[in-house]
């Protein structure tokens, strides 16, 4: 017995010199520093595994590297903490490159054939590629436009009838996160595909959700079968129900949005084979979701935790609402026009952006296509993975100062409180040429619901029918490939009227007209020349 103890540890020590050998002999010293060597190849895991969504800040603090190589099995990362070296990466668009990154994904996370994952590795990086081309075919529907307006449109009819459902049942208690997260998904869902939404089964509704948090499973393509076969099965039920709404050619209907029927077209042009379309639209759900609906809830808690911004959310809100007097019964109707509320509130379009940098978790992912030295120091060696971690830039002190861990909705006020900040230095929507396309839709949704709810509610968090102050839960458990950080349990509330319940409401959304009207909330949109926007 003795004997074979000692052969086992002879066994182990010989395994771990040679891994610490290959780890120094495969390791350039231009590159940028090993960092999580103790285990060589695995400490790396271990560390993400124990840290979860908080590692990269952990090992920011730990090693203080402007960036740092992390080996594991396979591959290298290389990741990115300096806000210079993250605008040198973002110009490199073409040697570090993001589609490479979105191939994997939908080649693991959405599933389908071989013959429609060819069409997007084939020629990746070529100027009529798939992956090249998509999003100038979406574009006239996420941007500046009538496509634009008629899909924020659509989600604010929706929306407001859930918000006029509500008053007509208020008080009531609820899970809050619940709540919101259905609103938002119902209104984003139908605004996209119309009518015949195949979320208005509440099956599909519930797949999305178990599926959803279980993403990384499948992009990093860890046995999703047998590891999440539940959520393995709940993708199947709802790129079942796209495959069948495609087919029945319910995205040609006139209500179904321009982005709906632009996706579609670019799918077929490119020779996506009808049969994976369904699947295909697992990733546009992805980034239609992924951000919107907790940031929506965290924008409700915020808010409502603090009397404080309540109150001048209010009054700036208070200040565009109109009355309307016509009508069969001529009771007053109190008008909103979404627009107004982007364009005139400051301090909730302020709150909204401060939310996305206390709750931002996303991680921008490129690929080294060549060996490449950056910024003339670093070497990052071709098919390496380069990574630059939101969290590190919301919760990093030299471009926020030290308040940086306190959630302040003056923050990003012009002219107030708020000091302009190192434009790098707010990931929420990304930046560069991975900068999300669907920014605006999402932000106008949120900003809906947020005034609707903040105009026509009181919202009290309550346990065992007693009130109790508001306490924001933990997100230890948010998966590592969320974009905004989601609690780990619900909150119950009790969702009061302010008014009476005859009240009328009008909410509408006035067209855009001007580049003015497009809610600036990260730099390029506010300056459309700034030297992050890498082209």
């Amino acid at each position: 017995m003795a004997s074979t103890l000692a052969l086992a540890l002879v066994g182990v020590f010989a395994v771990y010199f040679f891994l610490r050998a290959l780890l120094r002999l495969t390791q350039d010293d231009k590159e940028p520093p090993a960092v999580e060597t103790t285990i060589p190849f695995l400490s790396p895991i271990l560390g993400m595994l124990t840290h979860k969504s908080n590692f990269h800040t952990h090992m920011r603090d730990a090693t203080g590297l402007p960036v740092y190589t992390l080996r594991m099995p396979w591959f290298r990362l290389y990741v990115v903490n300096s806000a210079p070296l993250i605008t040198a990466v973002q110009r490199q668009f073409l040697t570090i490159a993001f589609p490479p990154i979105e191939a994997k994904a939908a080649r693991h996370g959405m599933g389908g054939s071989k013959a429609a994952f060819d069409v997007l590795a084939n020629d990746m990086m070529a100027d009529g590629s798939y992956l090249r081309t998509y999003d100038a075919a979406i574009h006239p529907a996420v941007t500046l436009g009538p496509e634009l307006d008629e899909l924020n449109r659509a989600s604010v009819r929706v929306l407001a009838a859930a918000i006029d459902d509500l008053q007509e049942r208020a008080p009531q208690t609820t899970g809050l996160l619940a709540w919101v997260r259905h609103s938002m998904l119902m209104a984003t869902t139908a605004a996209v595909f119309g009518p015949r939404n195949p979320f208005d089964d509440p099956a599909i509704e519930a797949a999305w959700l178990k599926f959803e948090p279980d993403m990384m499973f499948f992009m990093l393509n860890l046995f999703p079968r047998v590891l999440a076969r539940e959520s393995f099965q709940a993708r199947e039920k709802v790129a079942a129900a796209f495959d069948a709404y495609y087919r029945a050619e319910a995205h040609l209907d006139p209500a179904a949005s321009g982005l709906t029927k632009r996706r579609y077209q670019h799918n077929t042009e490119h020779g996506i084979p009808a049969a994976d379309i369904g699947y295909f639209e697992i990733g546009s759900l992805f980034a239609l979701l992924g951000s919107t609906l907790p940031a929506a809830f965290w924008m409700i808690c915020h808010i409502f935790a603090d009397p404080a911004l309540l109150d001048s959310c209010r009054r700036e809100l208070q200040a565009v609402v109109s009355q309307d007097v016509a009508g069969d019964n001529q009771l007053p109707a109190y008008v909103i026009d979404i627009a107004r509320v982007r364009a005139s509130c400051p301090v909730l379009l302020a709150t909204l952006q401060e939310v996305l940098r206390v709750r931002g978790i996303s991680t921008s992912a490129r690929v080294v296509l060549e060996d490449h030295v950056l910024d003339g120091r670093y070497l990052l060696k071709k098919g390496a993975t380069v990574l630059v971690p939101g969290p590190v830039q919301h919760s990093d002190p030299a471009a926020w100062g030290p308040t940086v861990g306190v959630f302040d909705h003056t923050r990003f006020l012009r002219g107030g409180k708020g000091k302009r900040h190192n434009p790098v230095a707010f990931r929420a929507f990304g930046g560069g040429v991975t900068l999300c396309p669907g920014r605006h839709f999402a932000t106008t949704e949120i900003l809906a619901l947020a005034a609707l709810m903040v105009l026509r509610f009181d919202v009290q968090p309550v346990a065992n029918g007693v009130d109790v102050p508001w306490s924001m839960p933990p997100t230890i458990n948010t998966p590592m490939a969320a974009a905004v950080a989601t609690p780990d349990h619900d909150v119950d509330v009790e969702i009061r009227l302010r008014g009476p319940r005859d009240q009328r409401w009008r909410v509408e959304l006035s067209g855009s007209g001007k580049l003015a009207d497009i809610v600036g909330i990260v730099a390029e949109d506010i300056d459309p020349s700034s030297a992050i926007h890498a082209h």
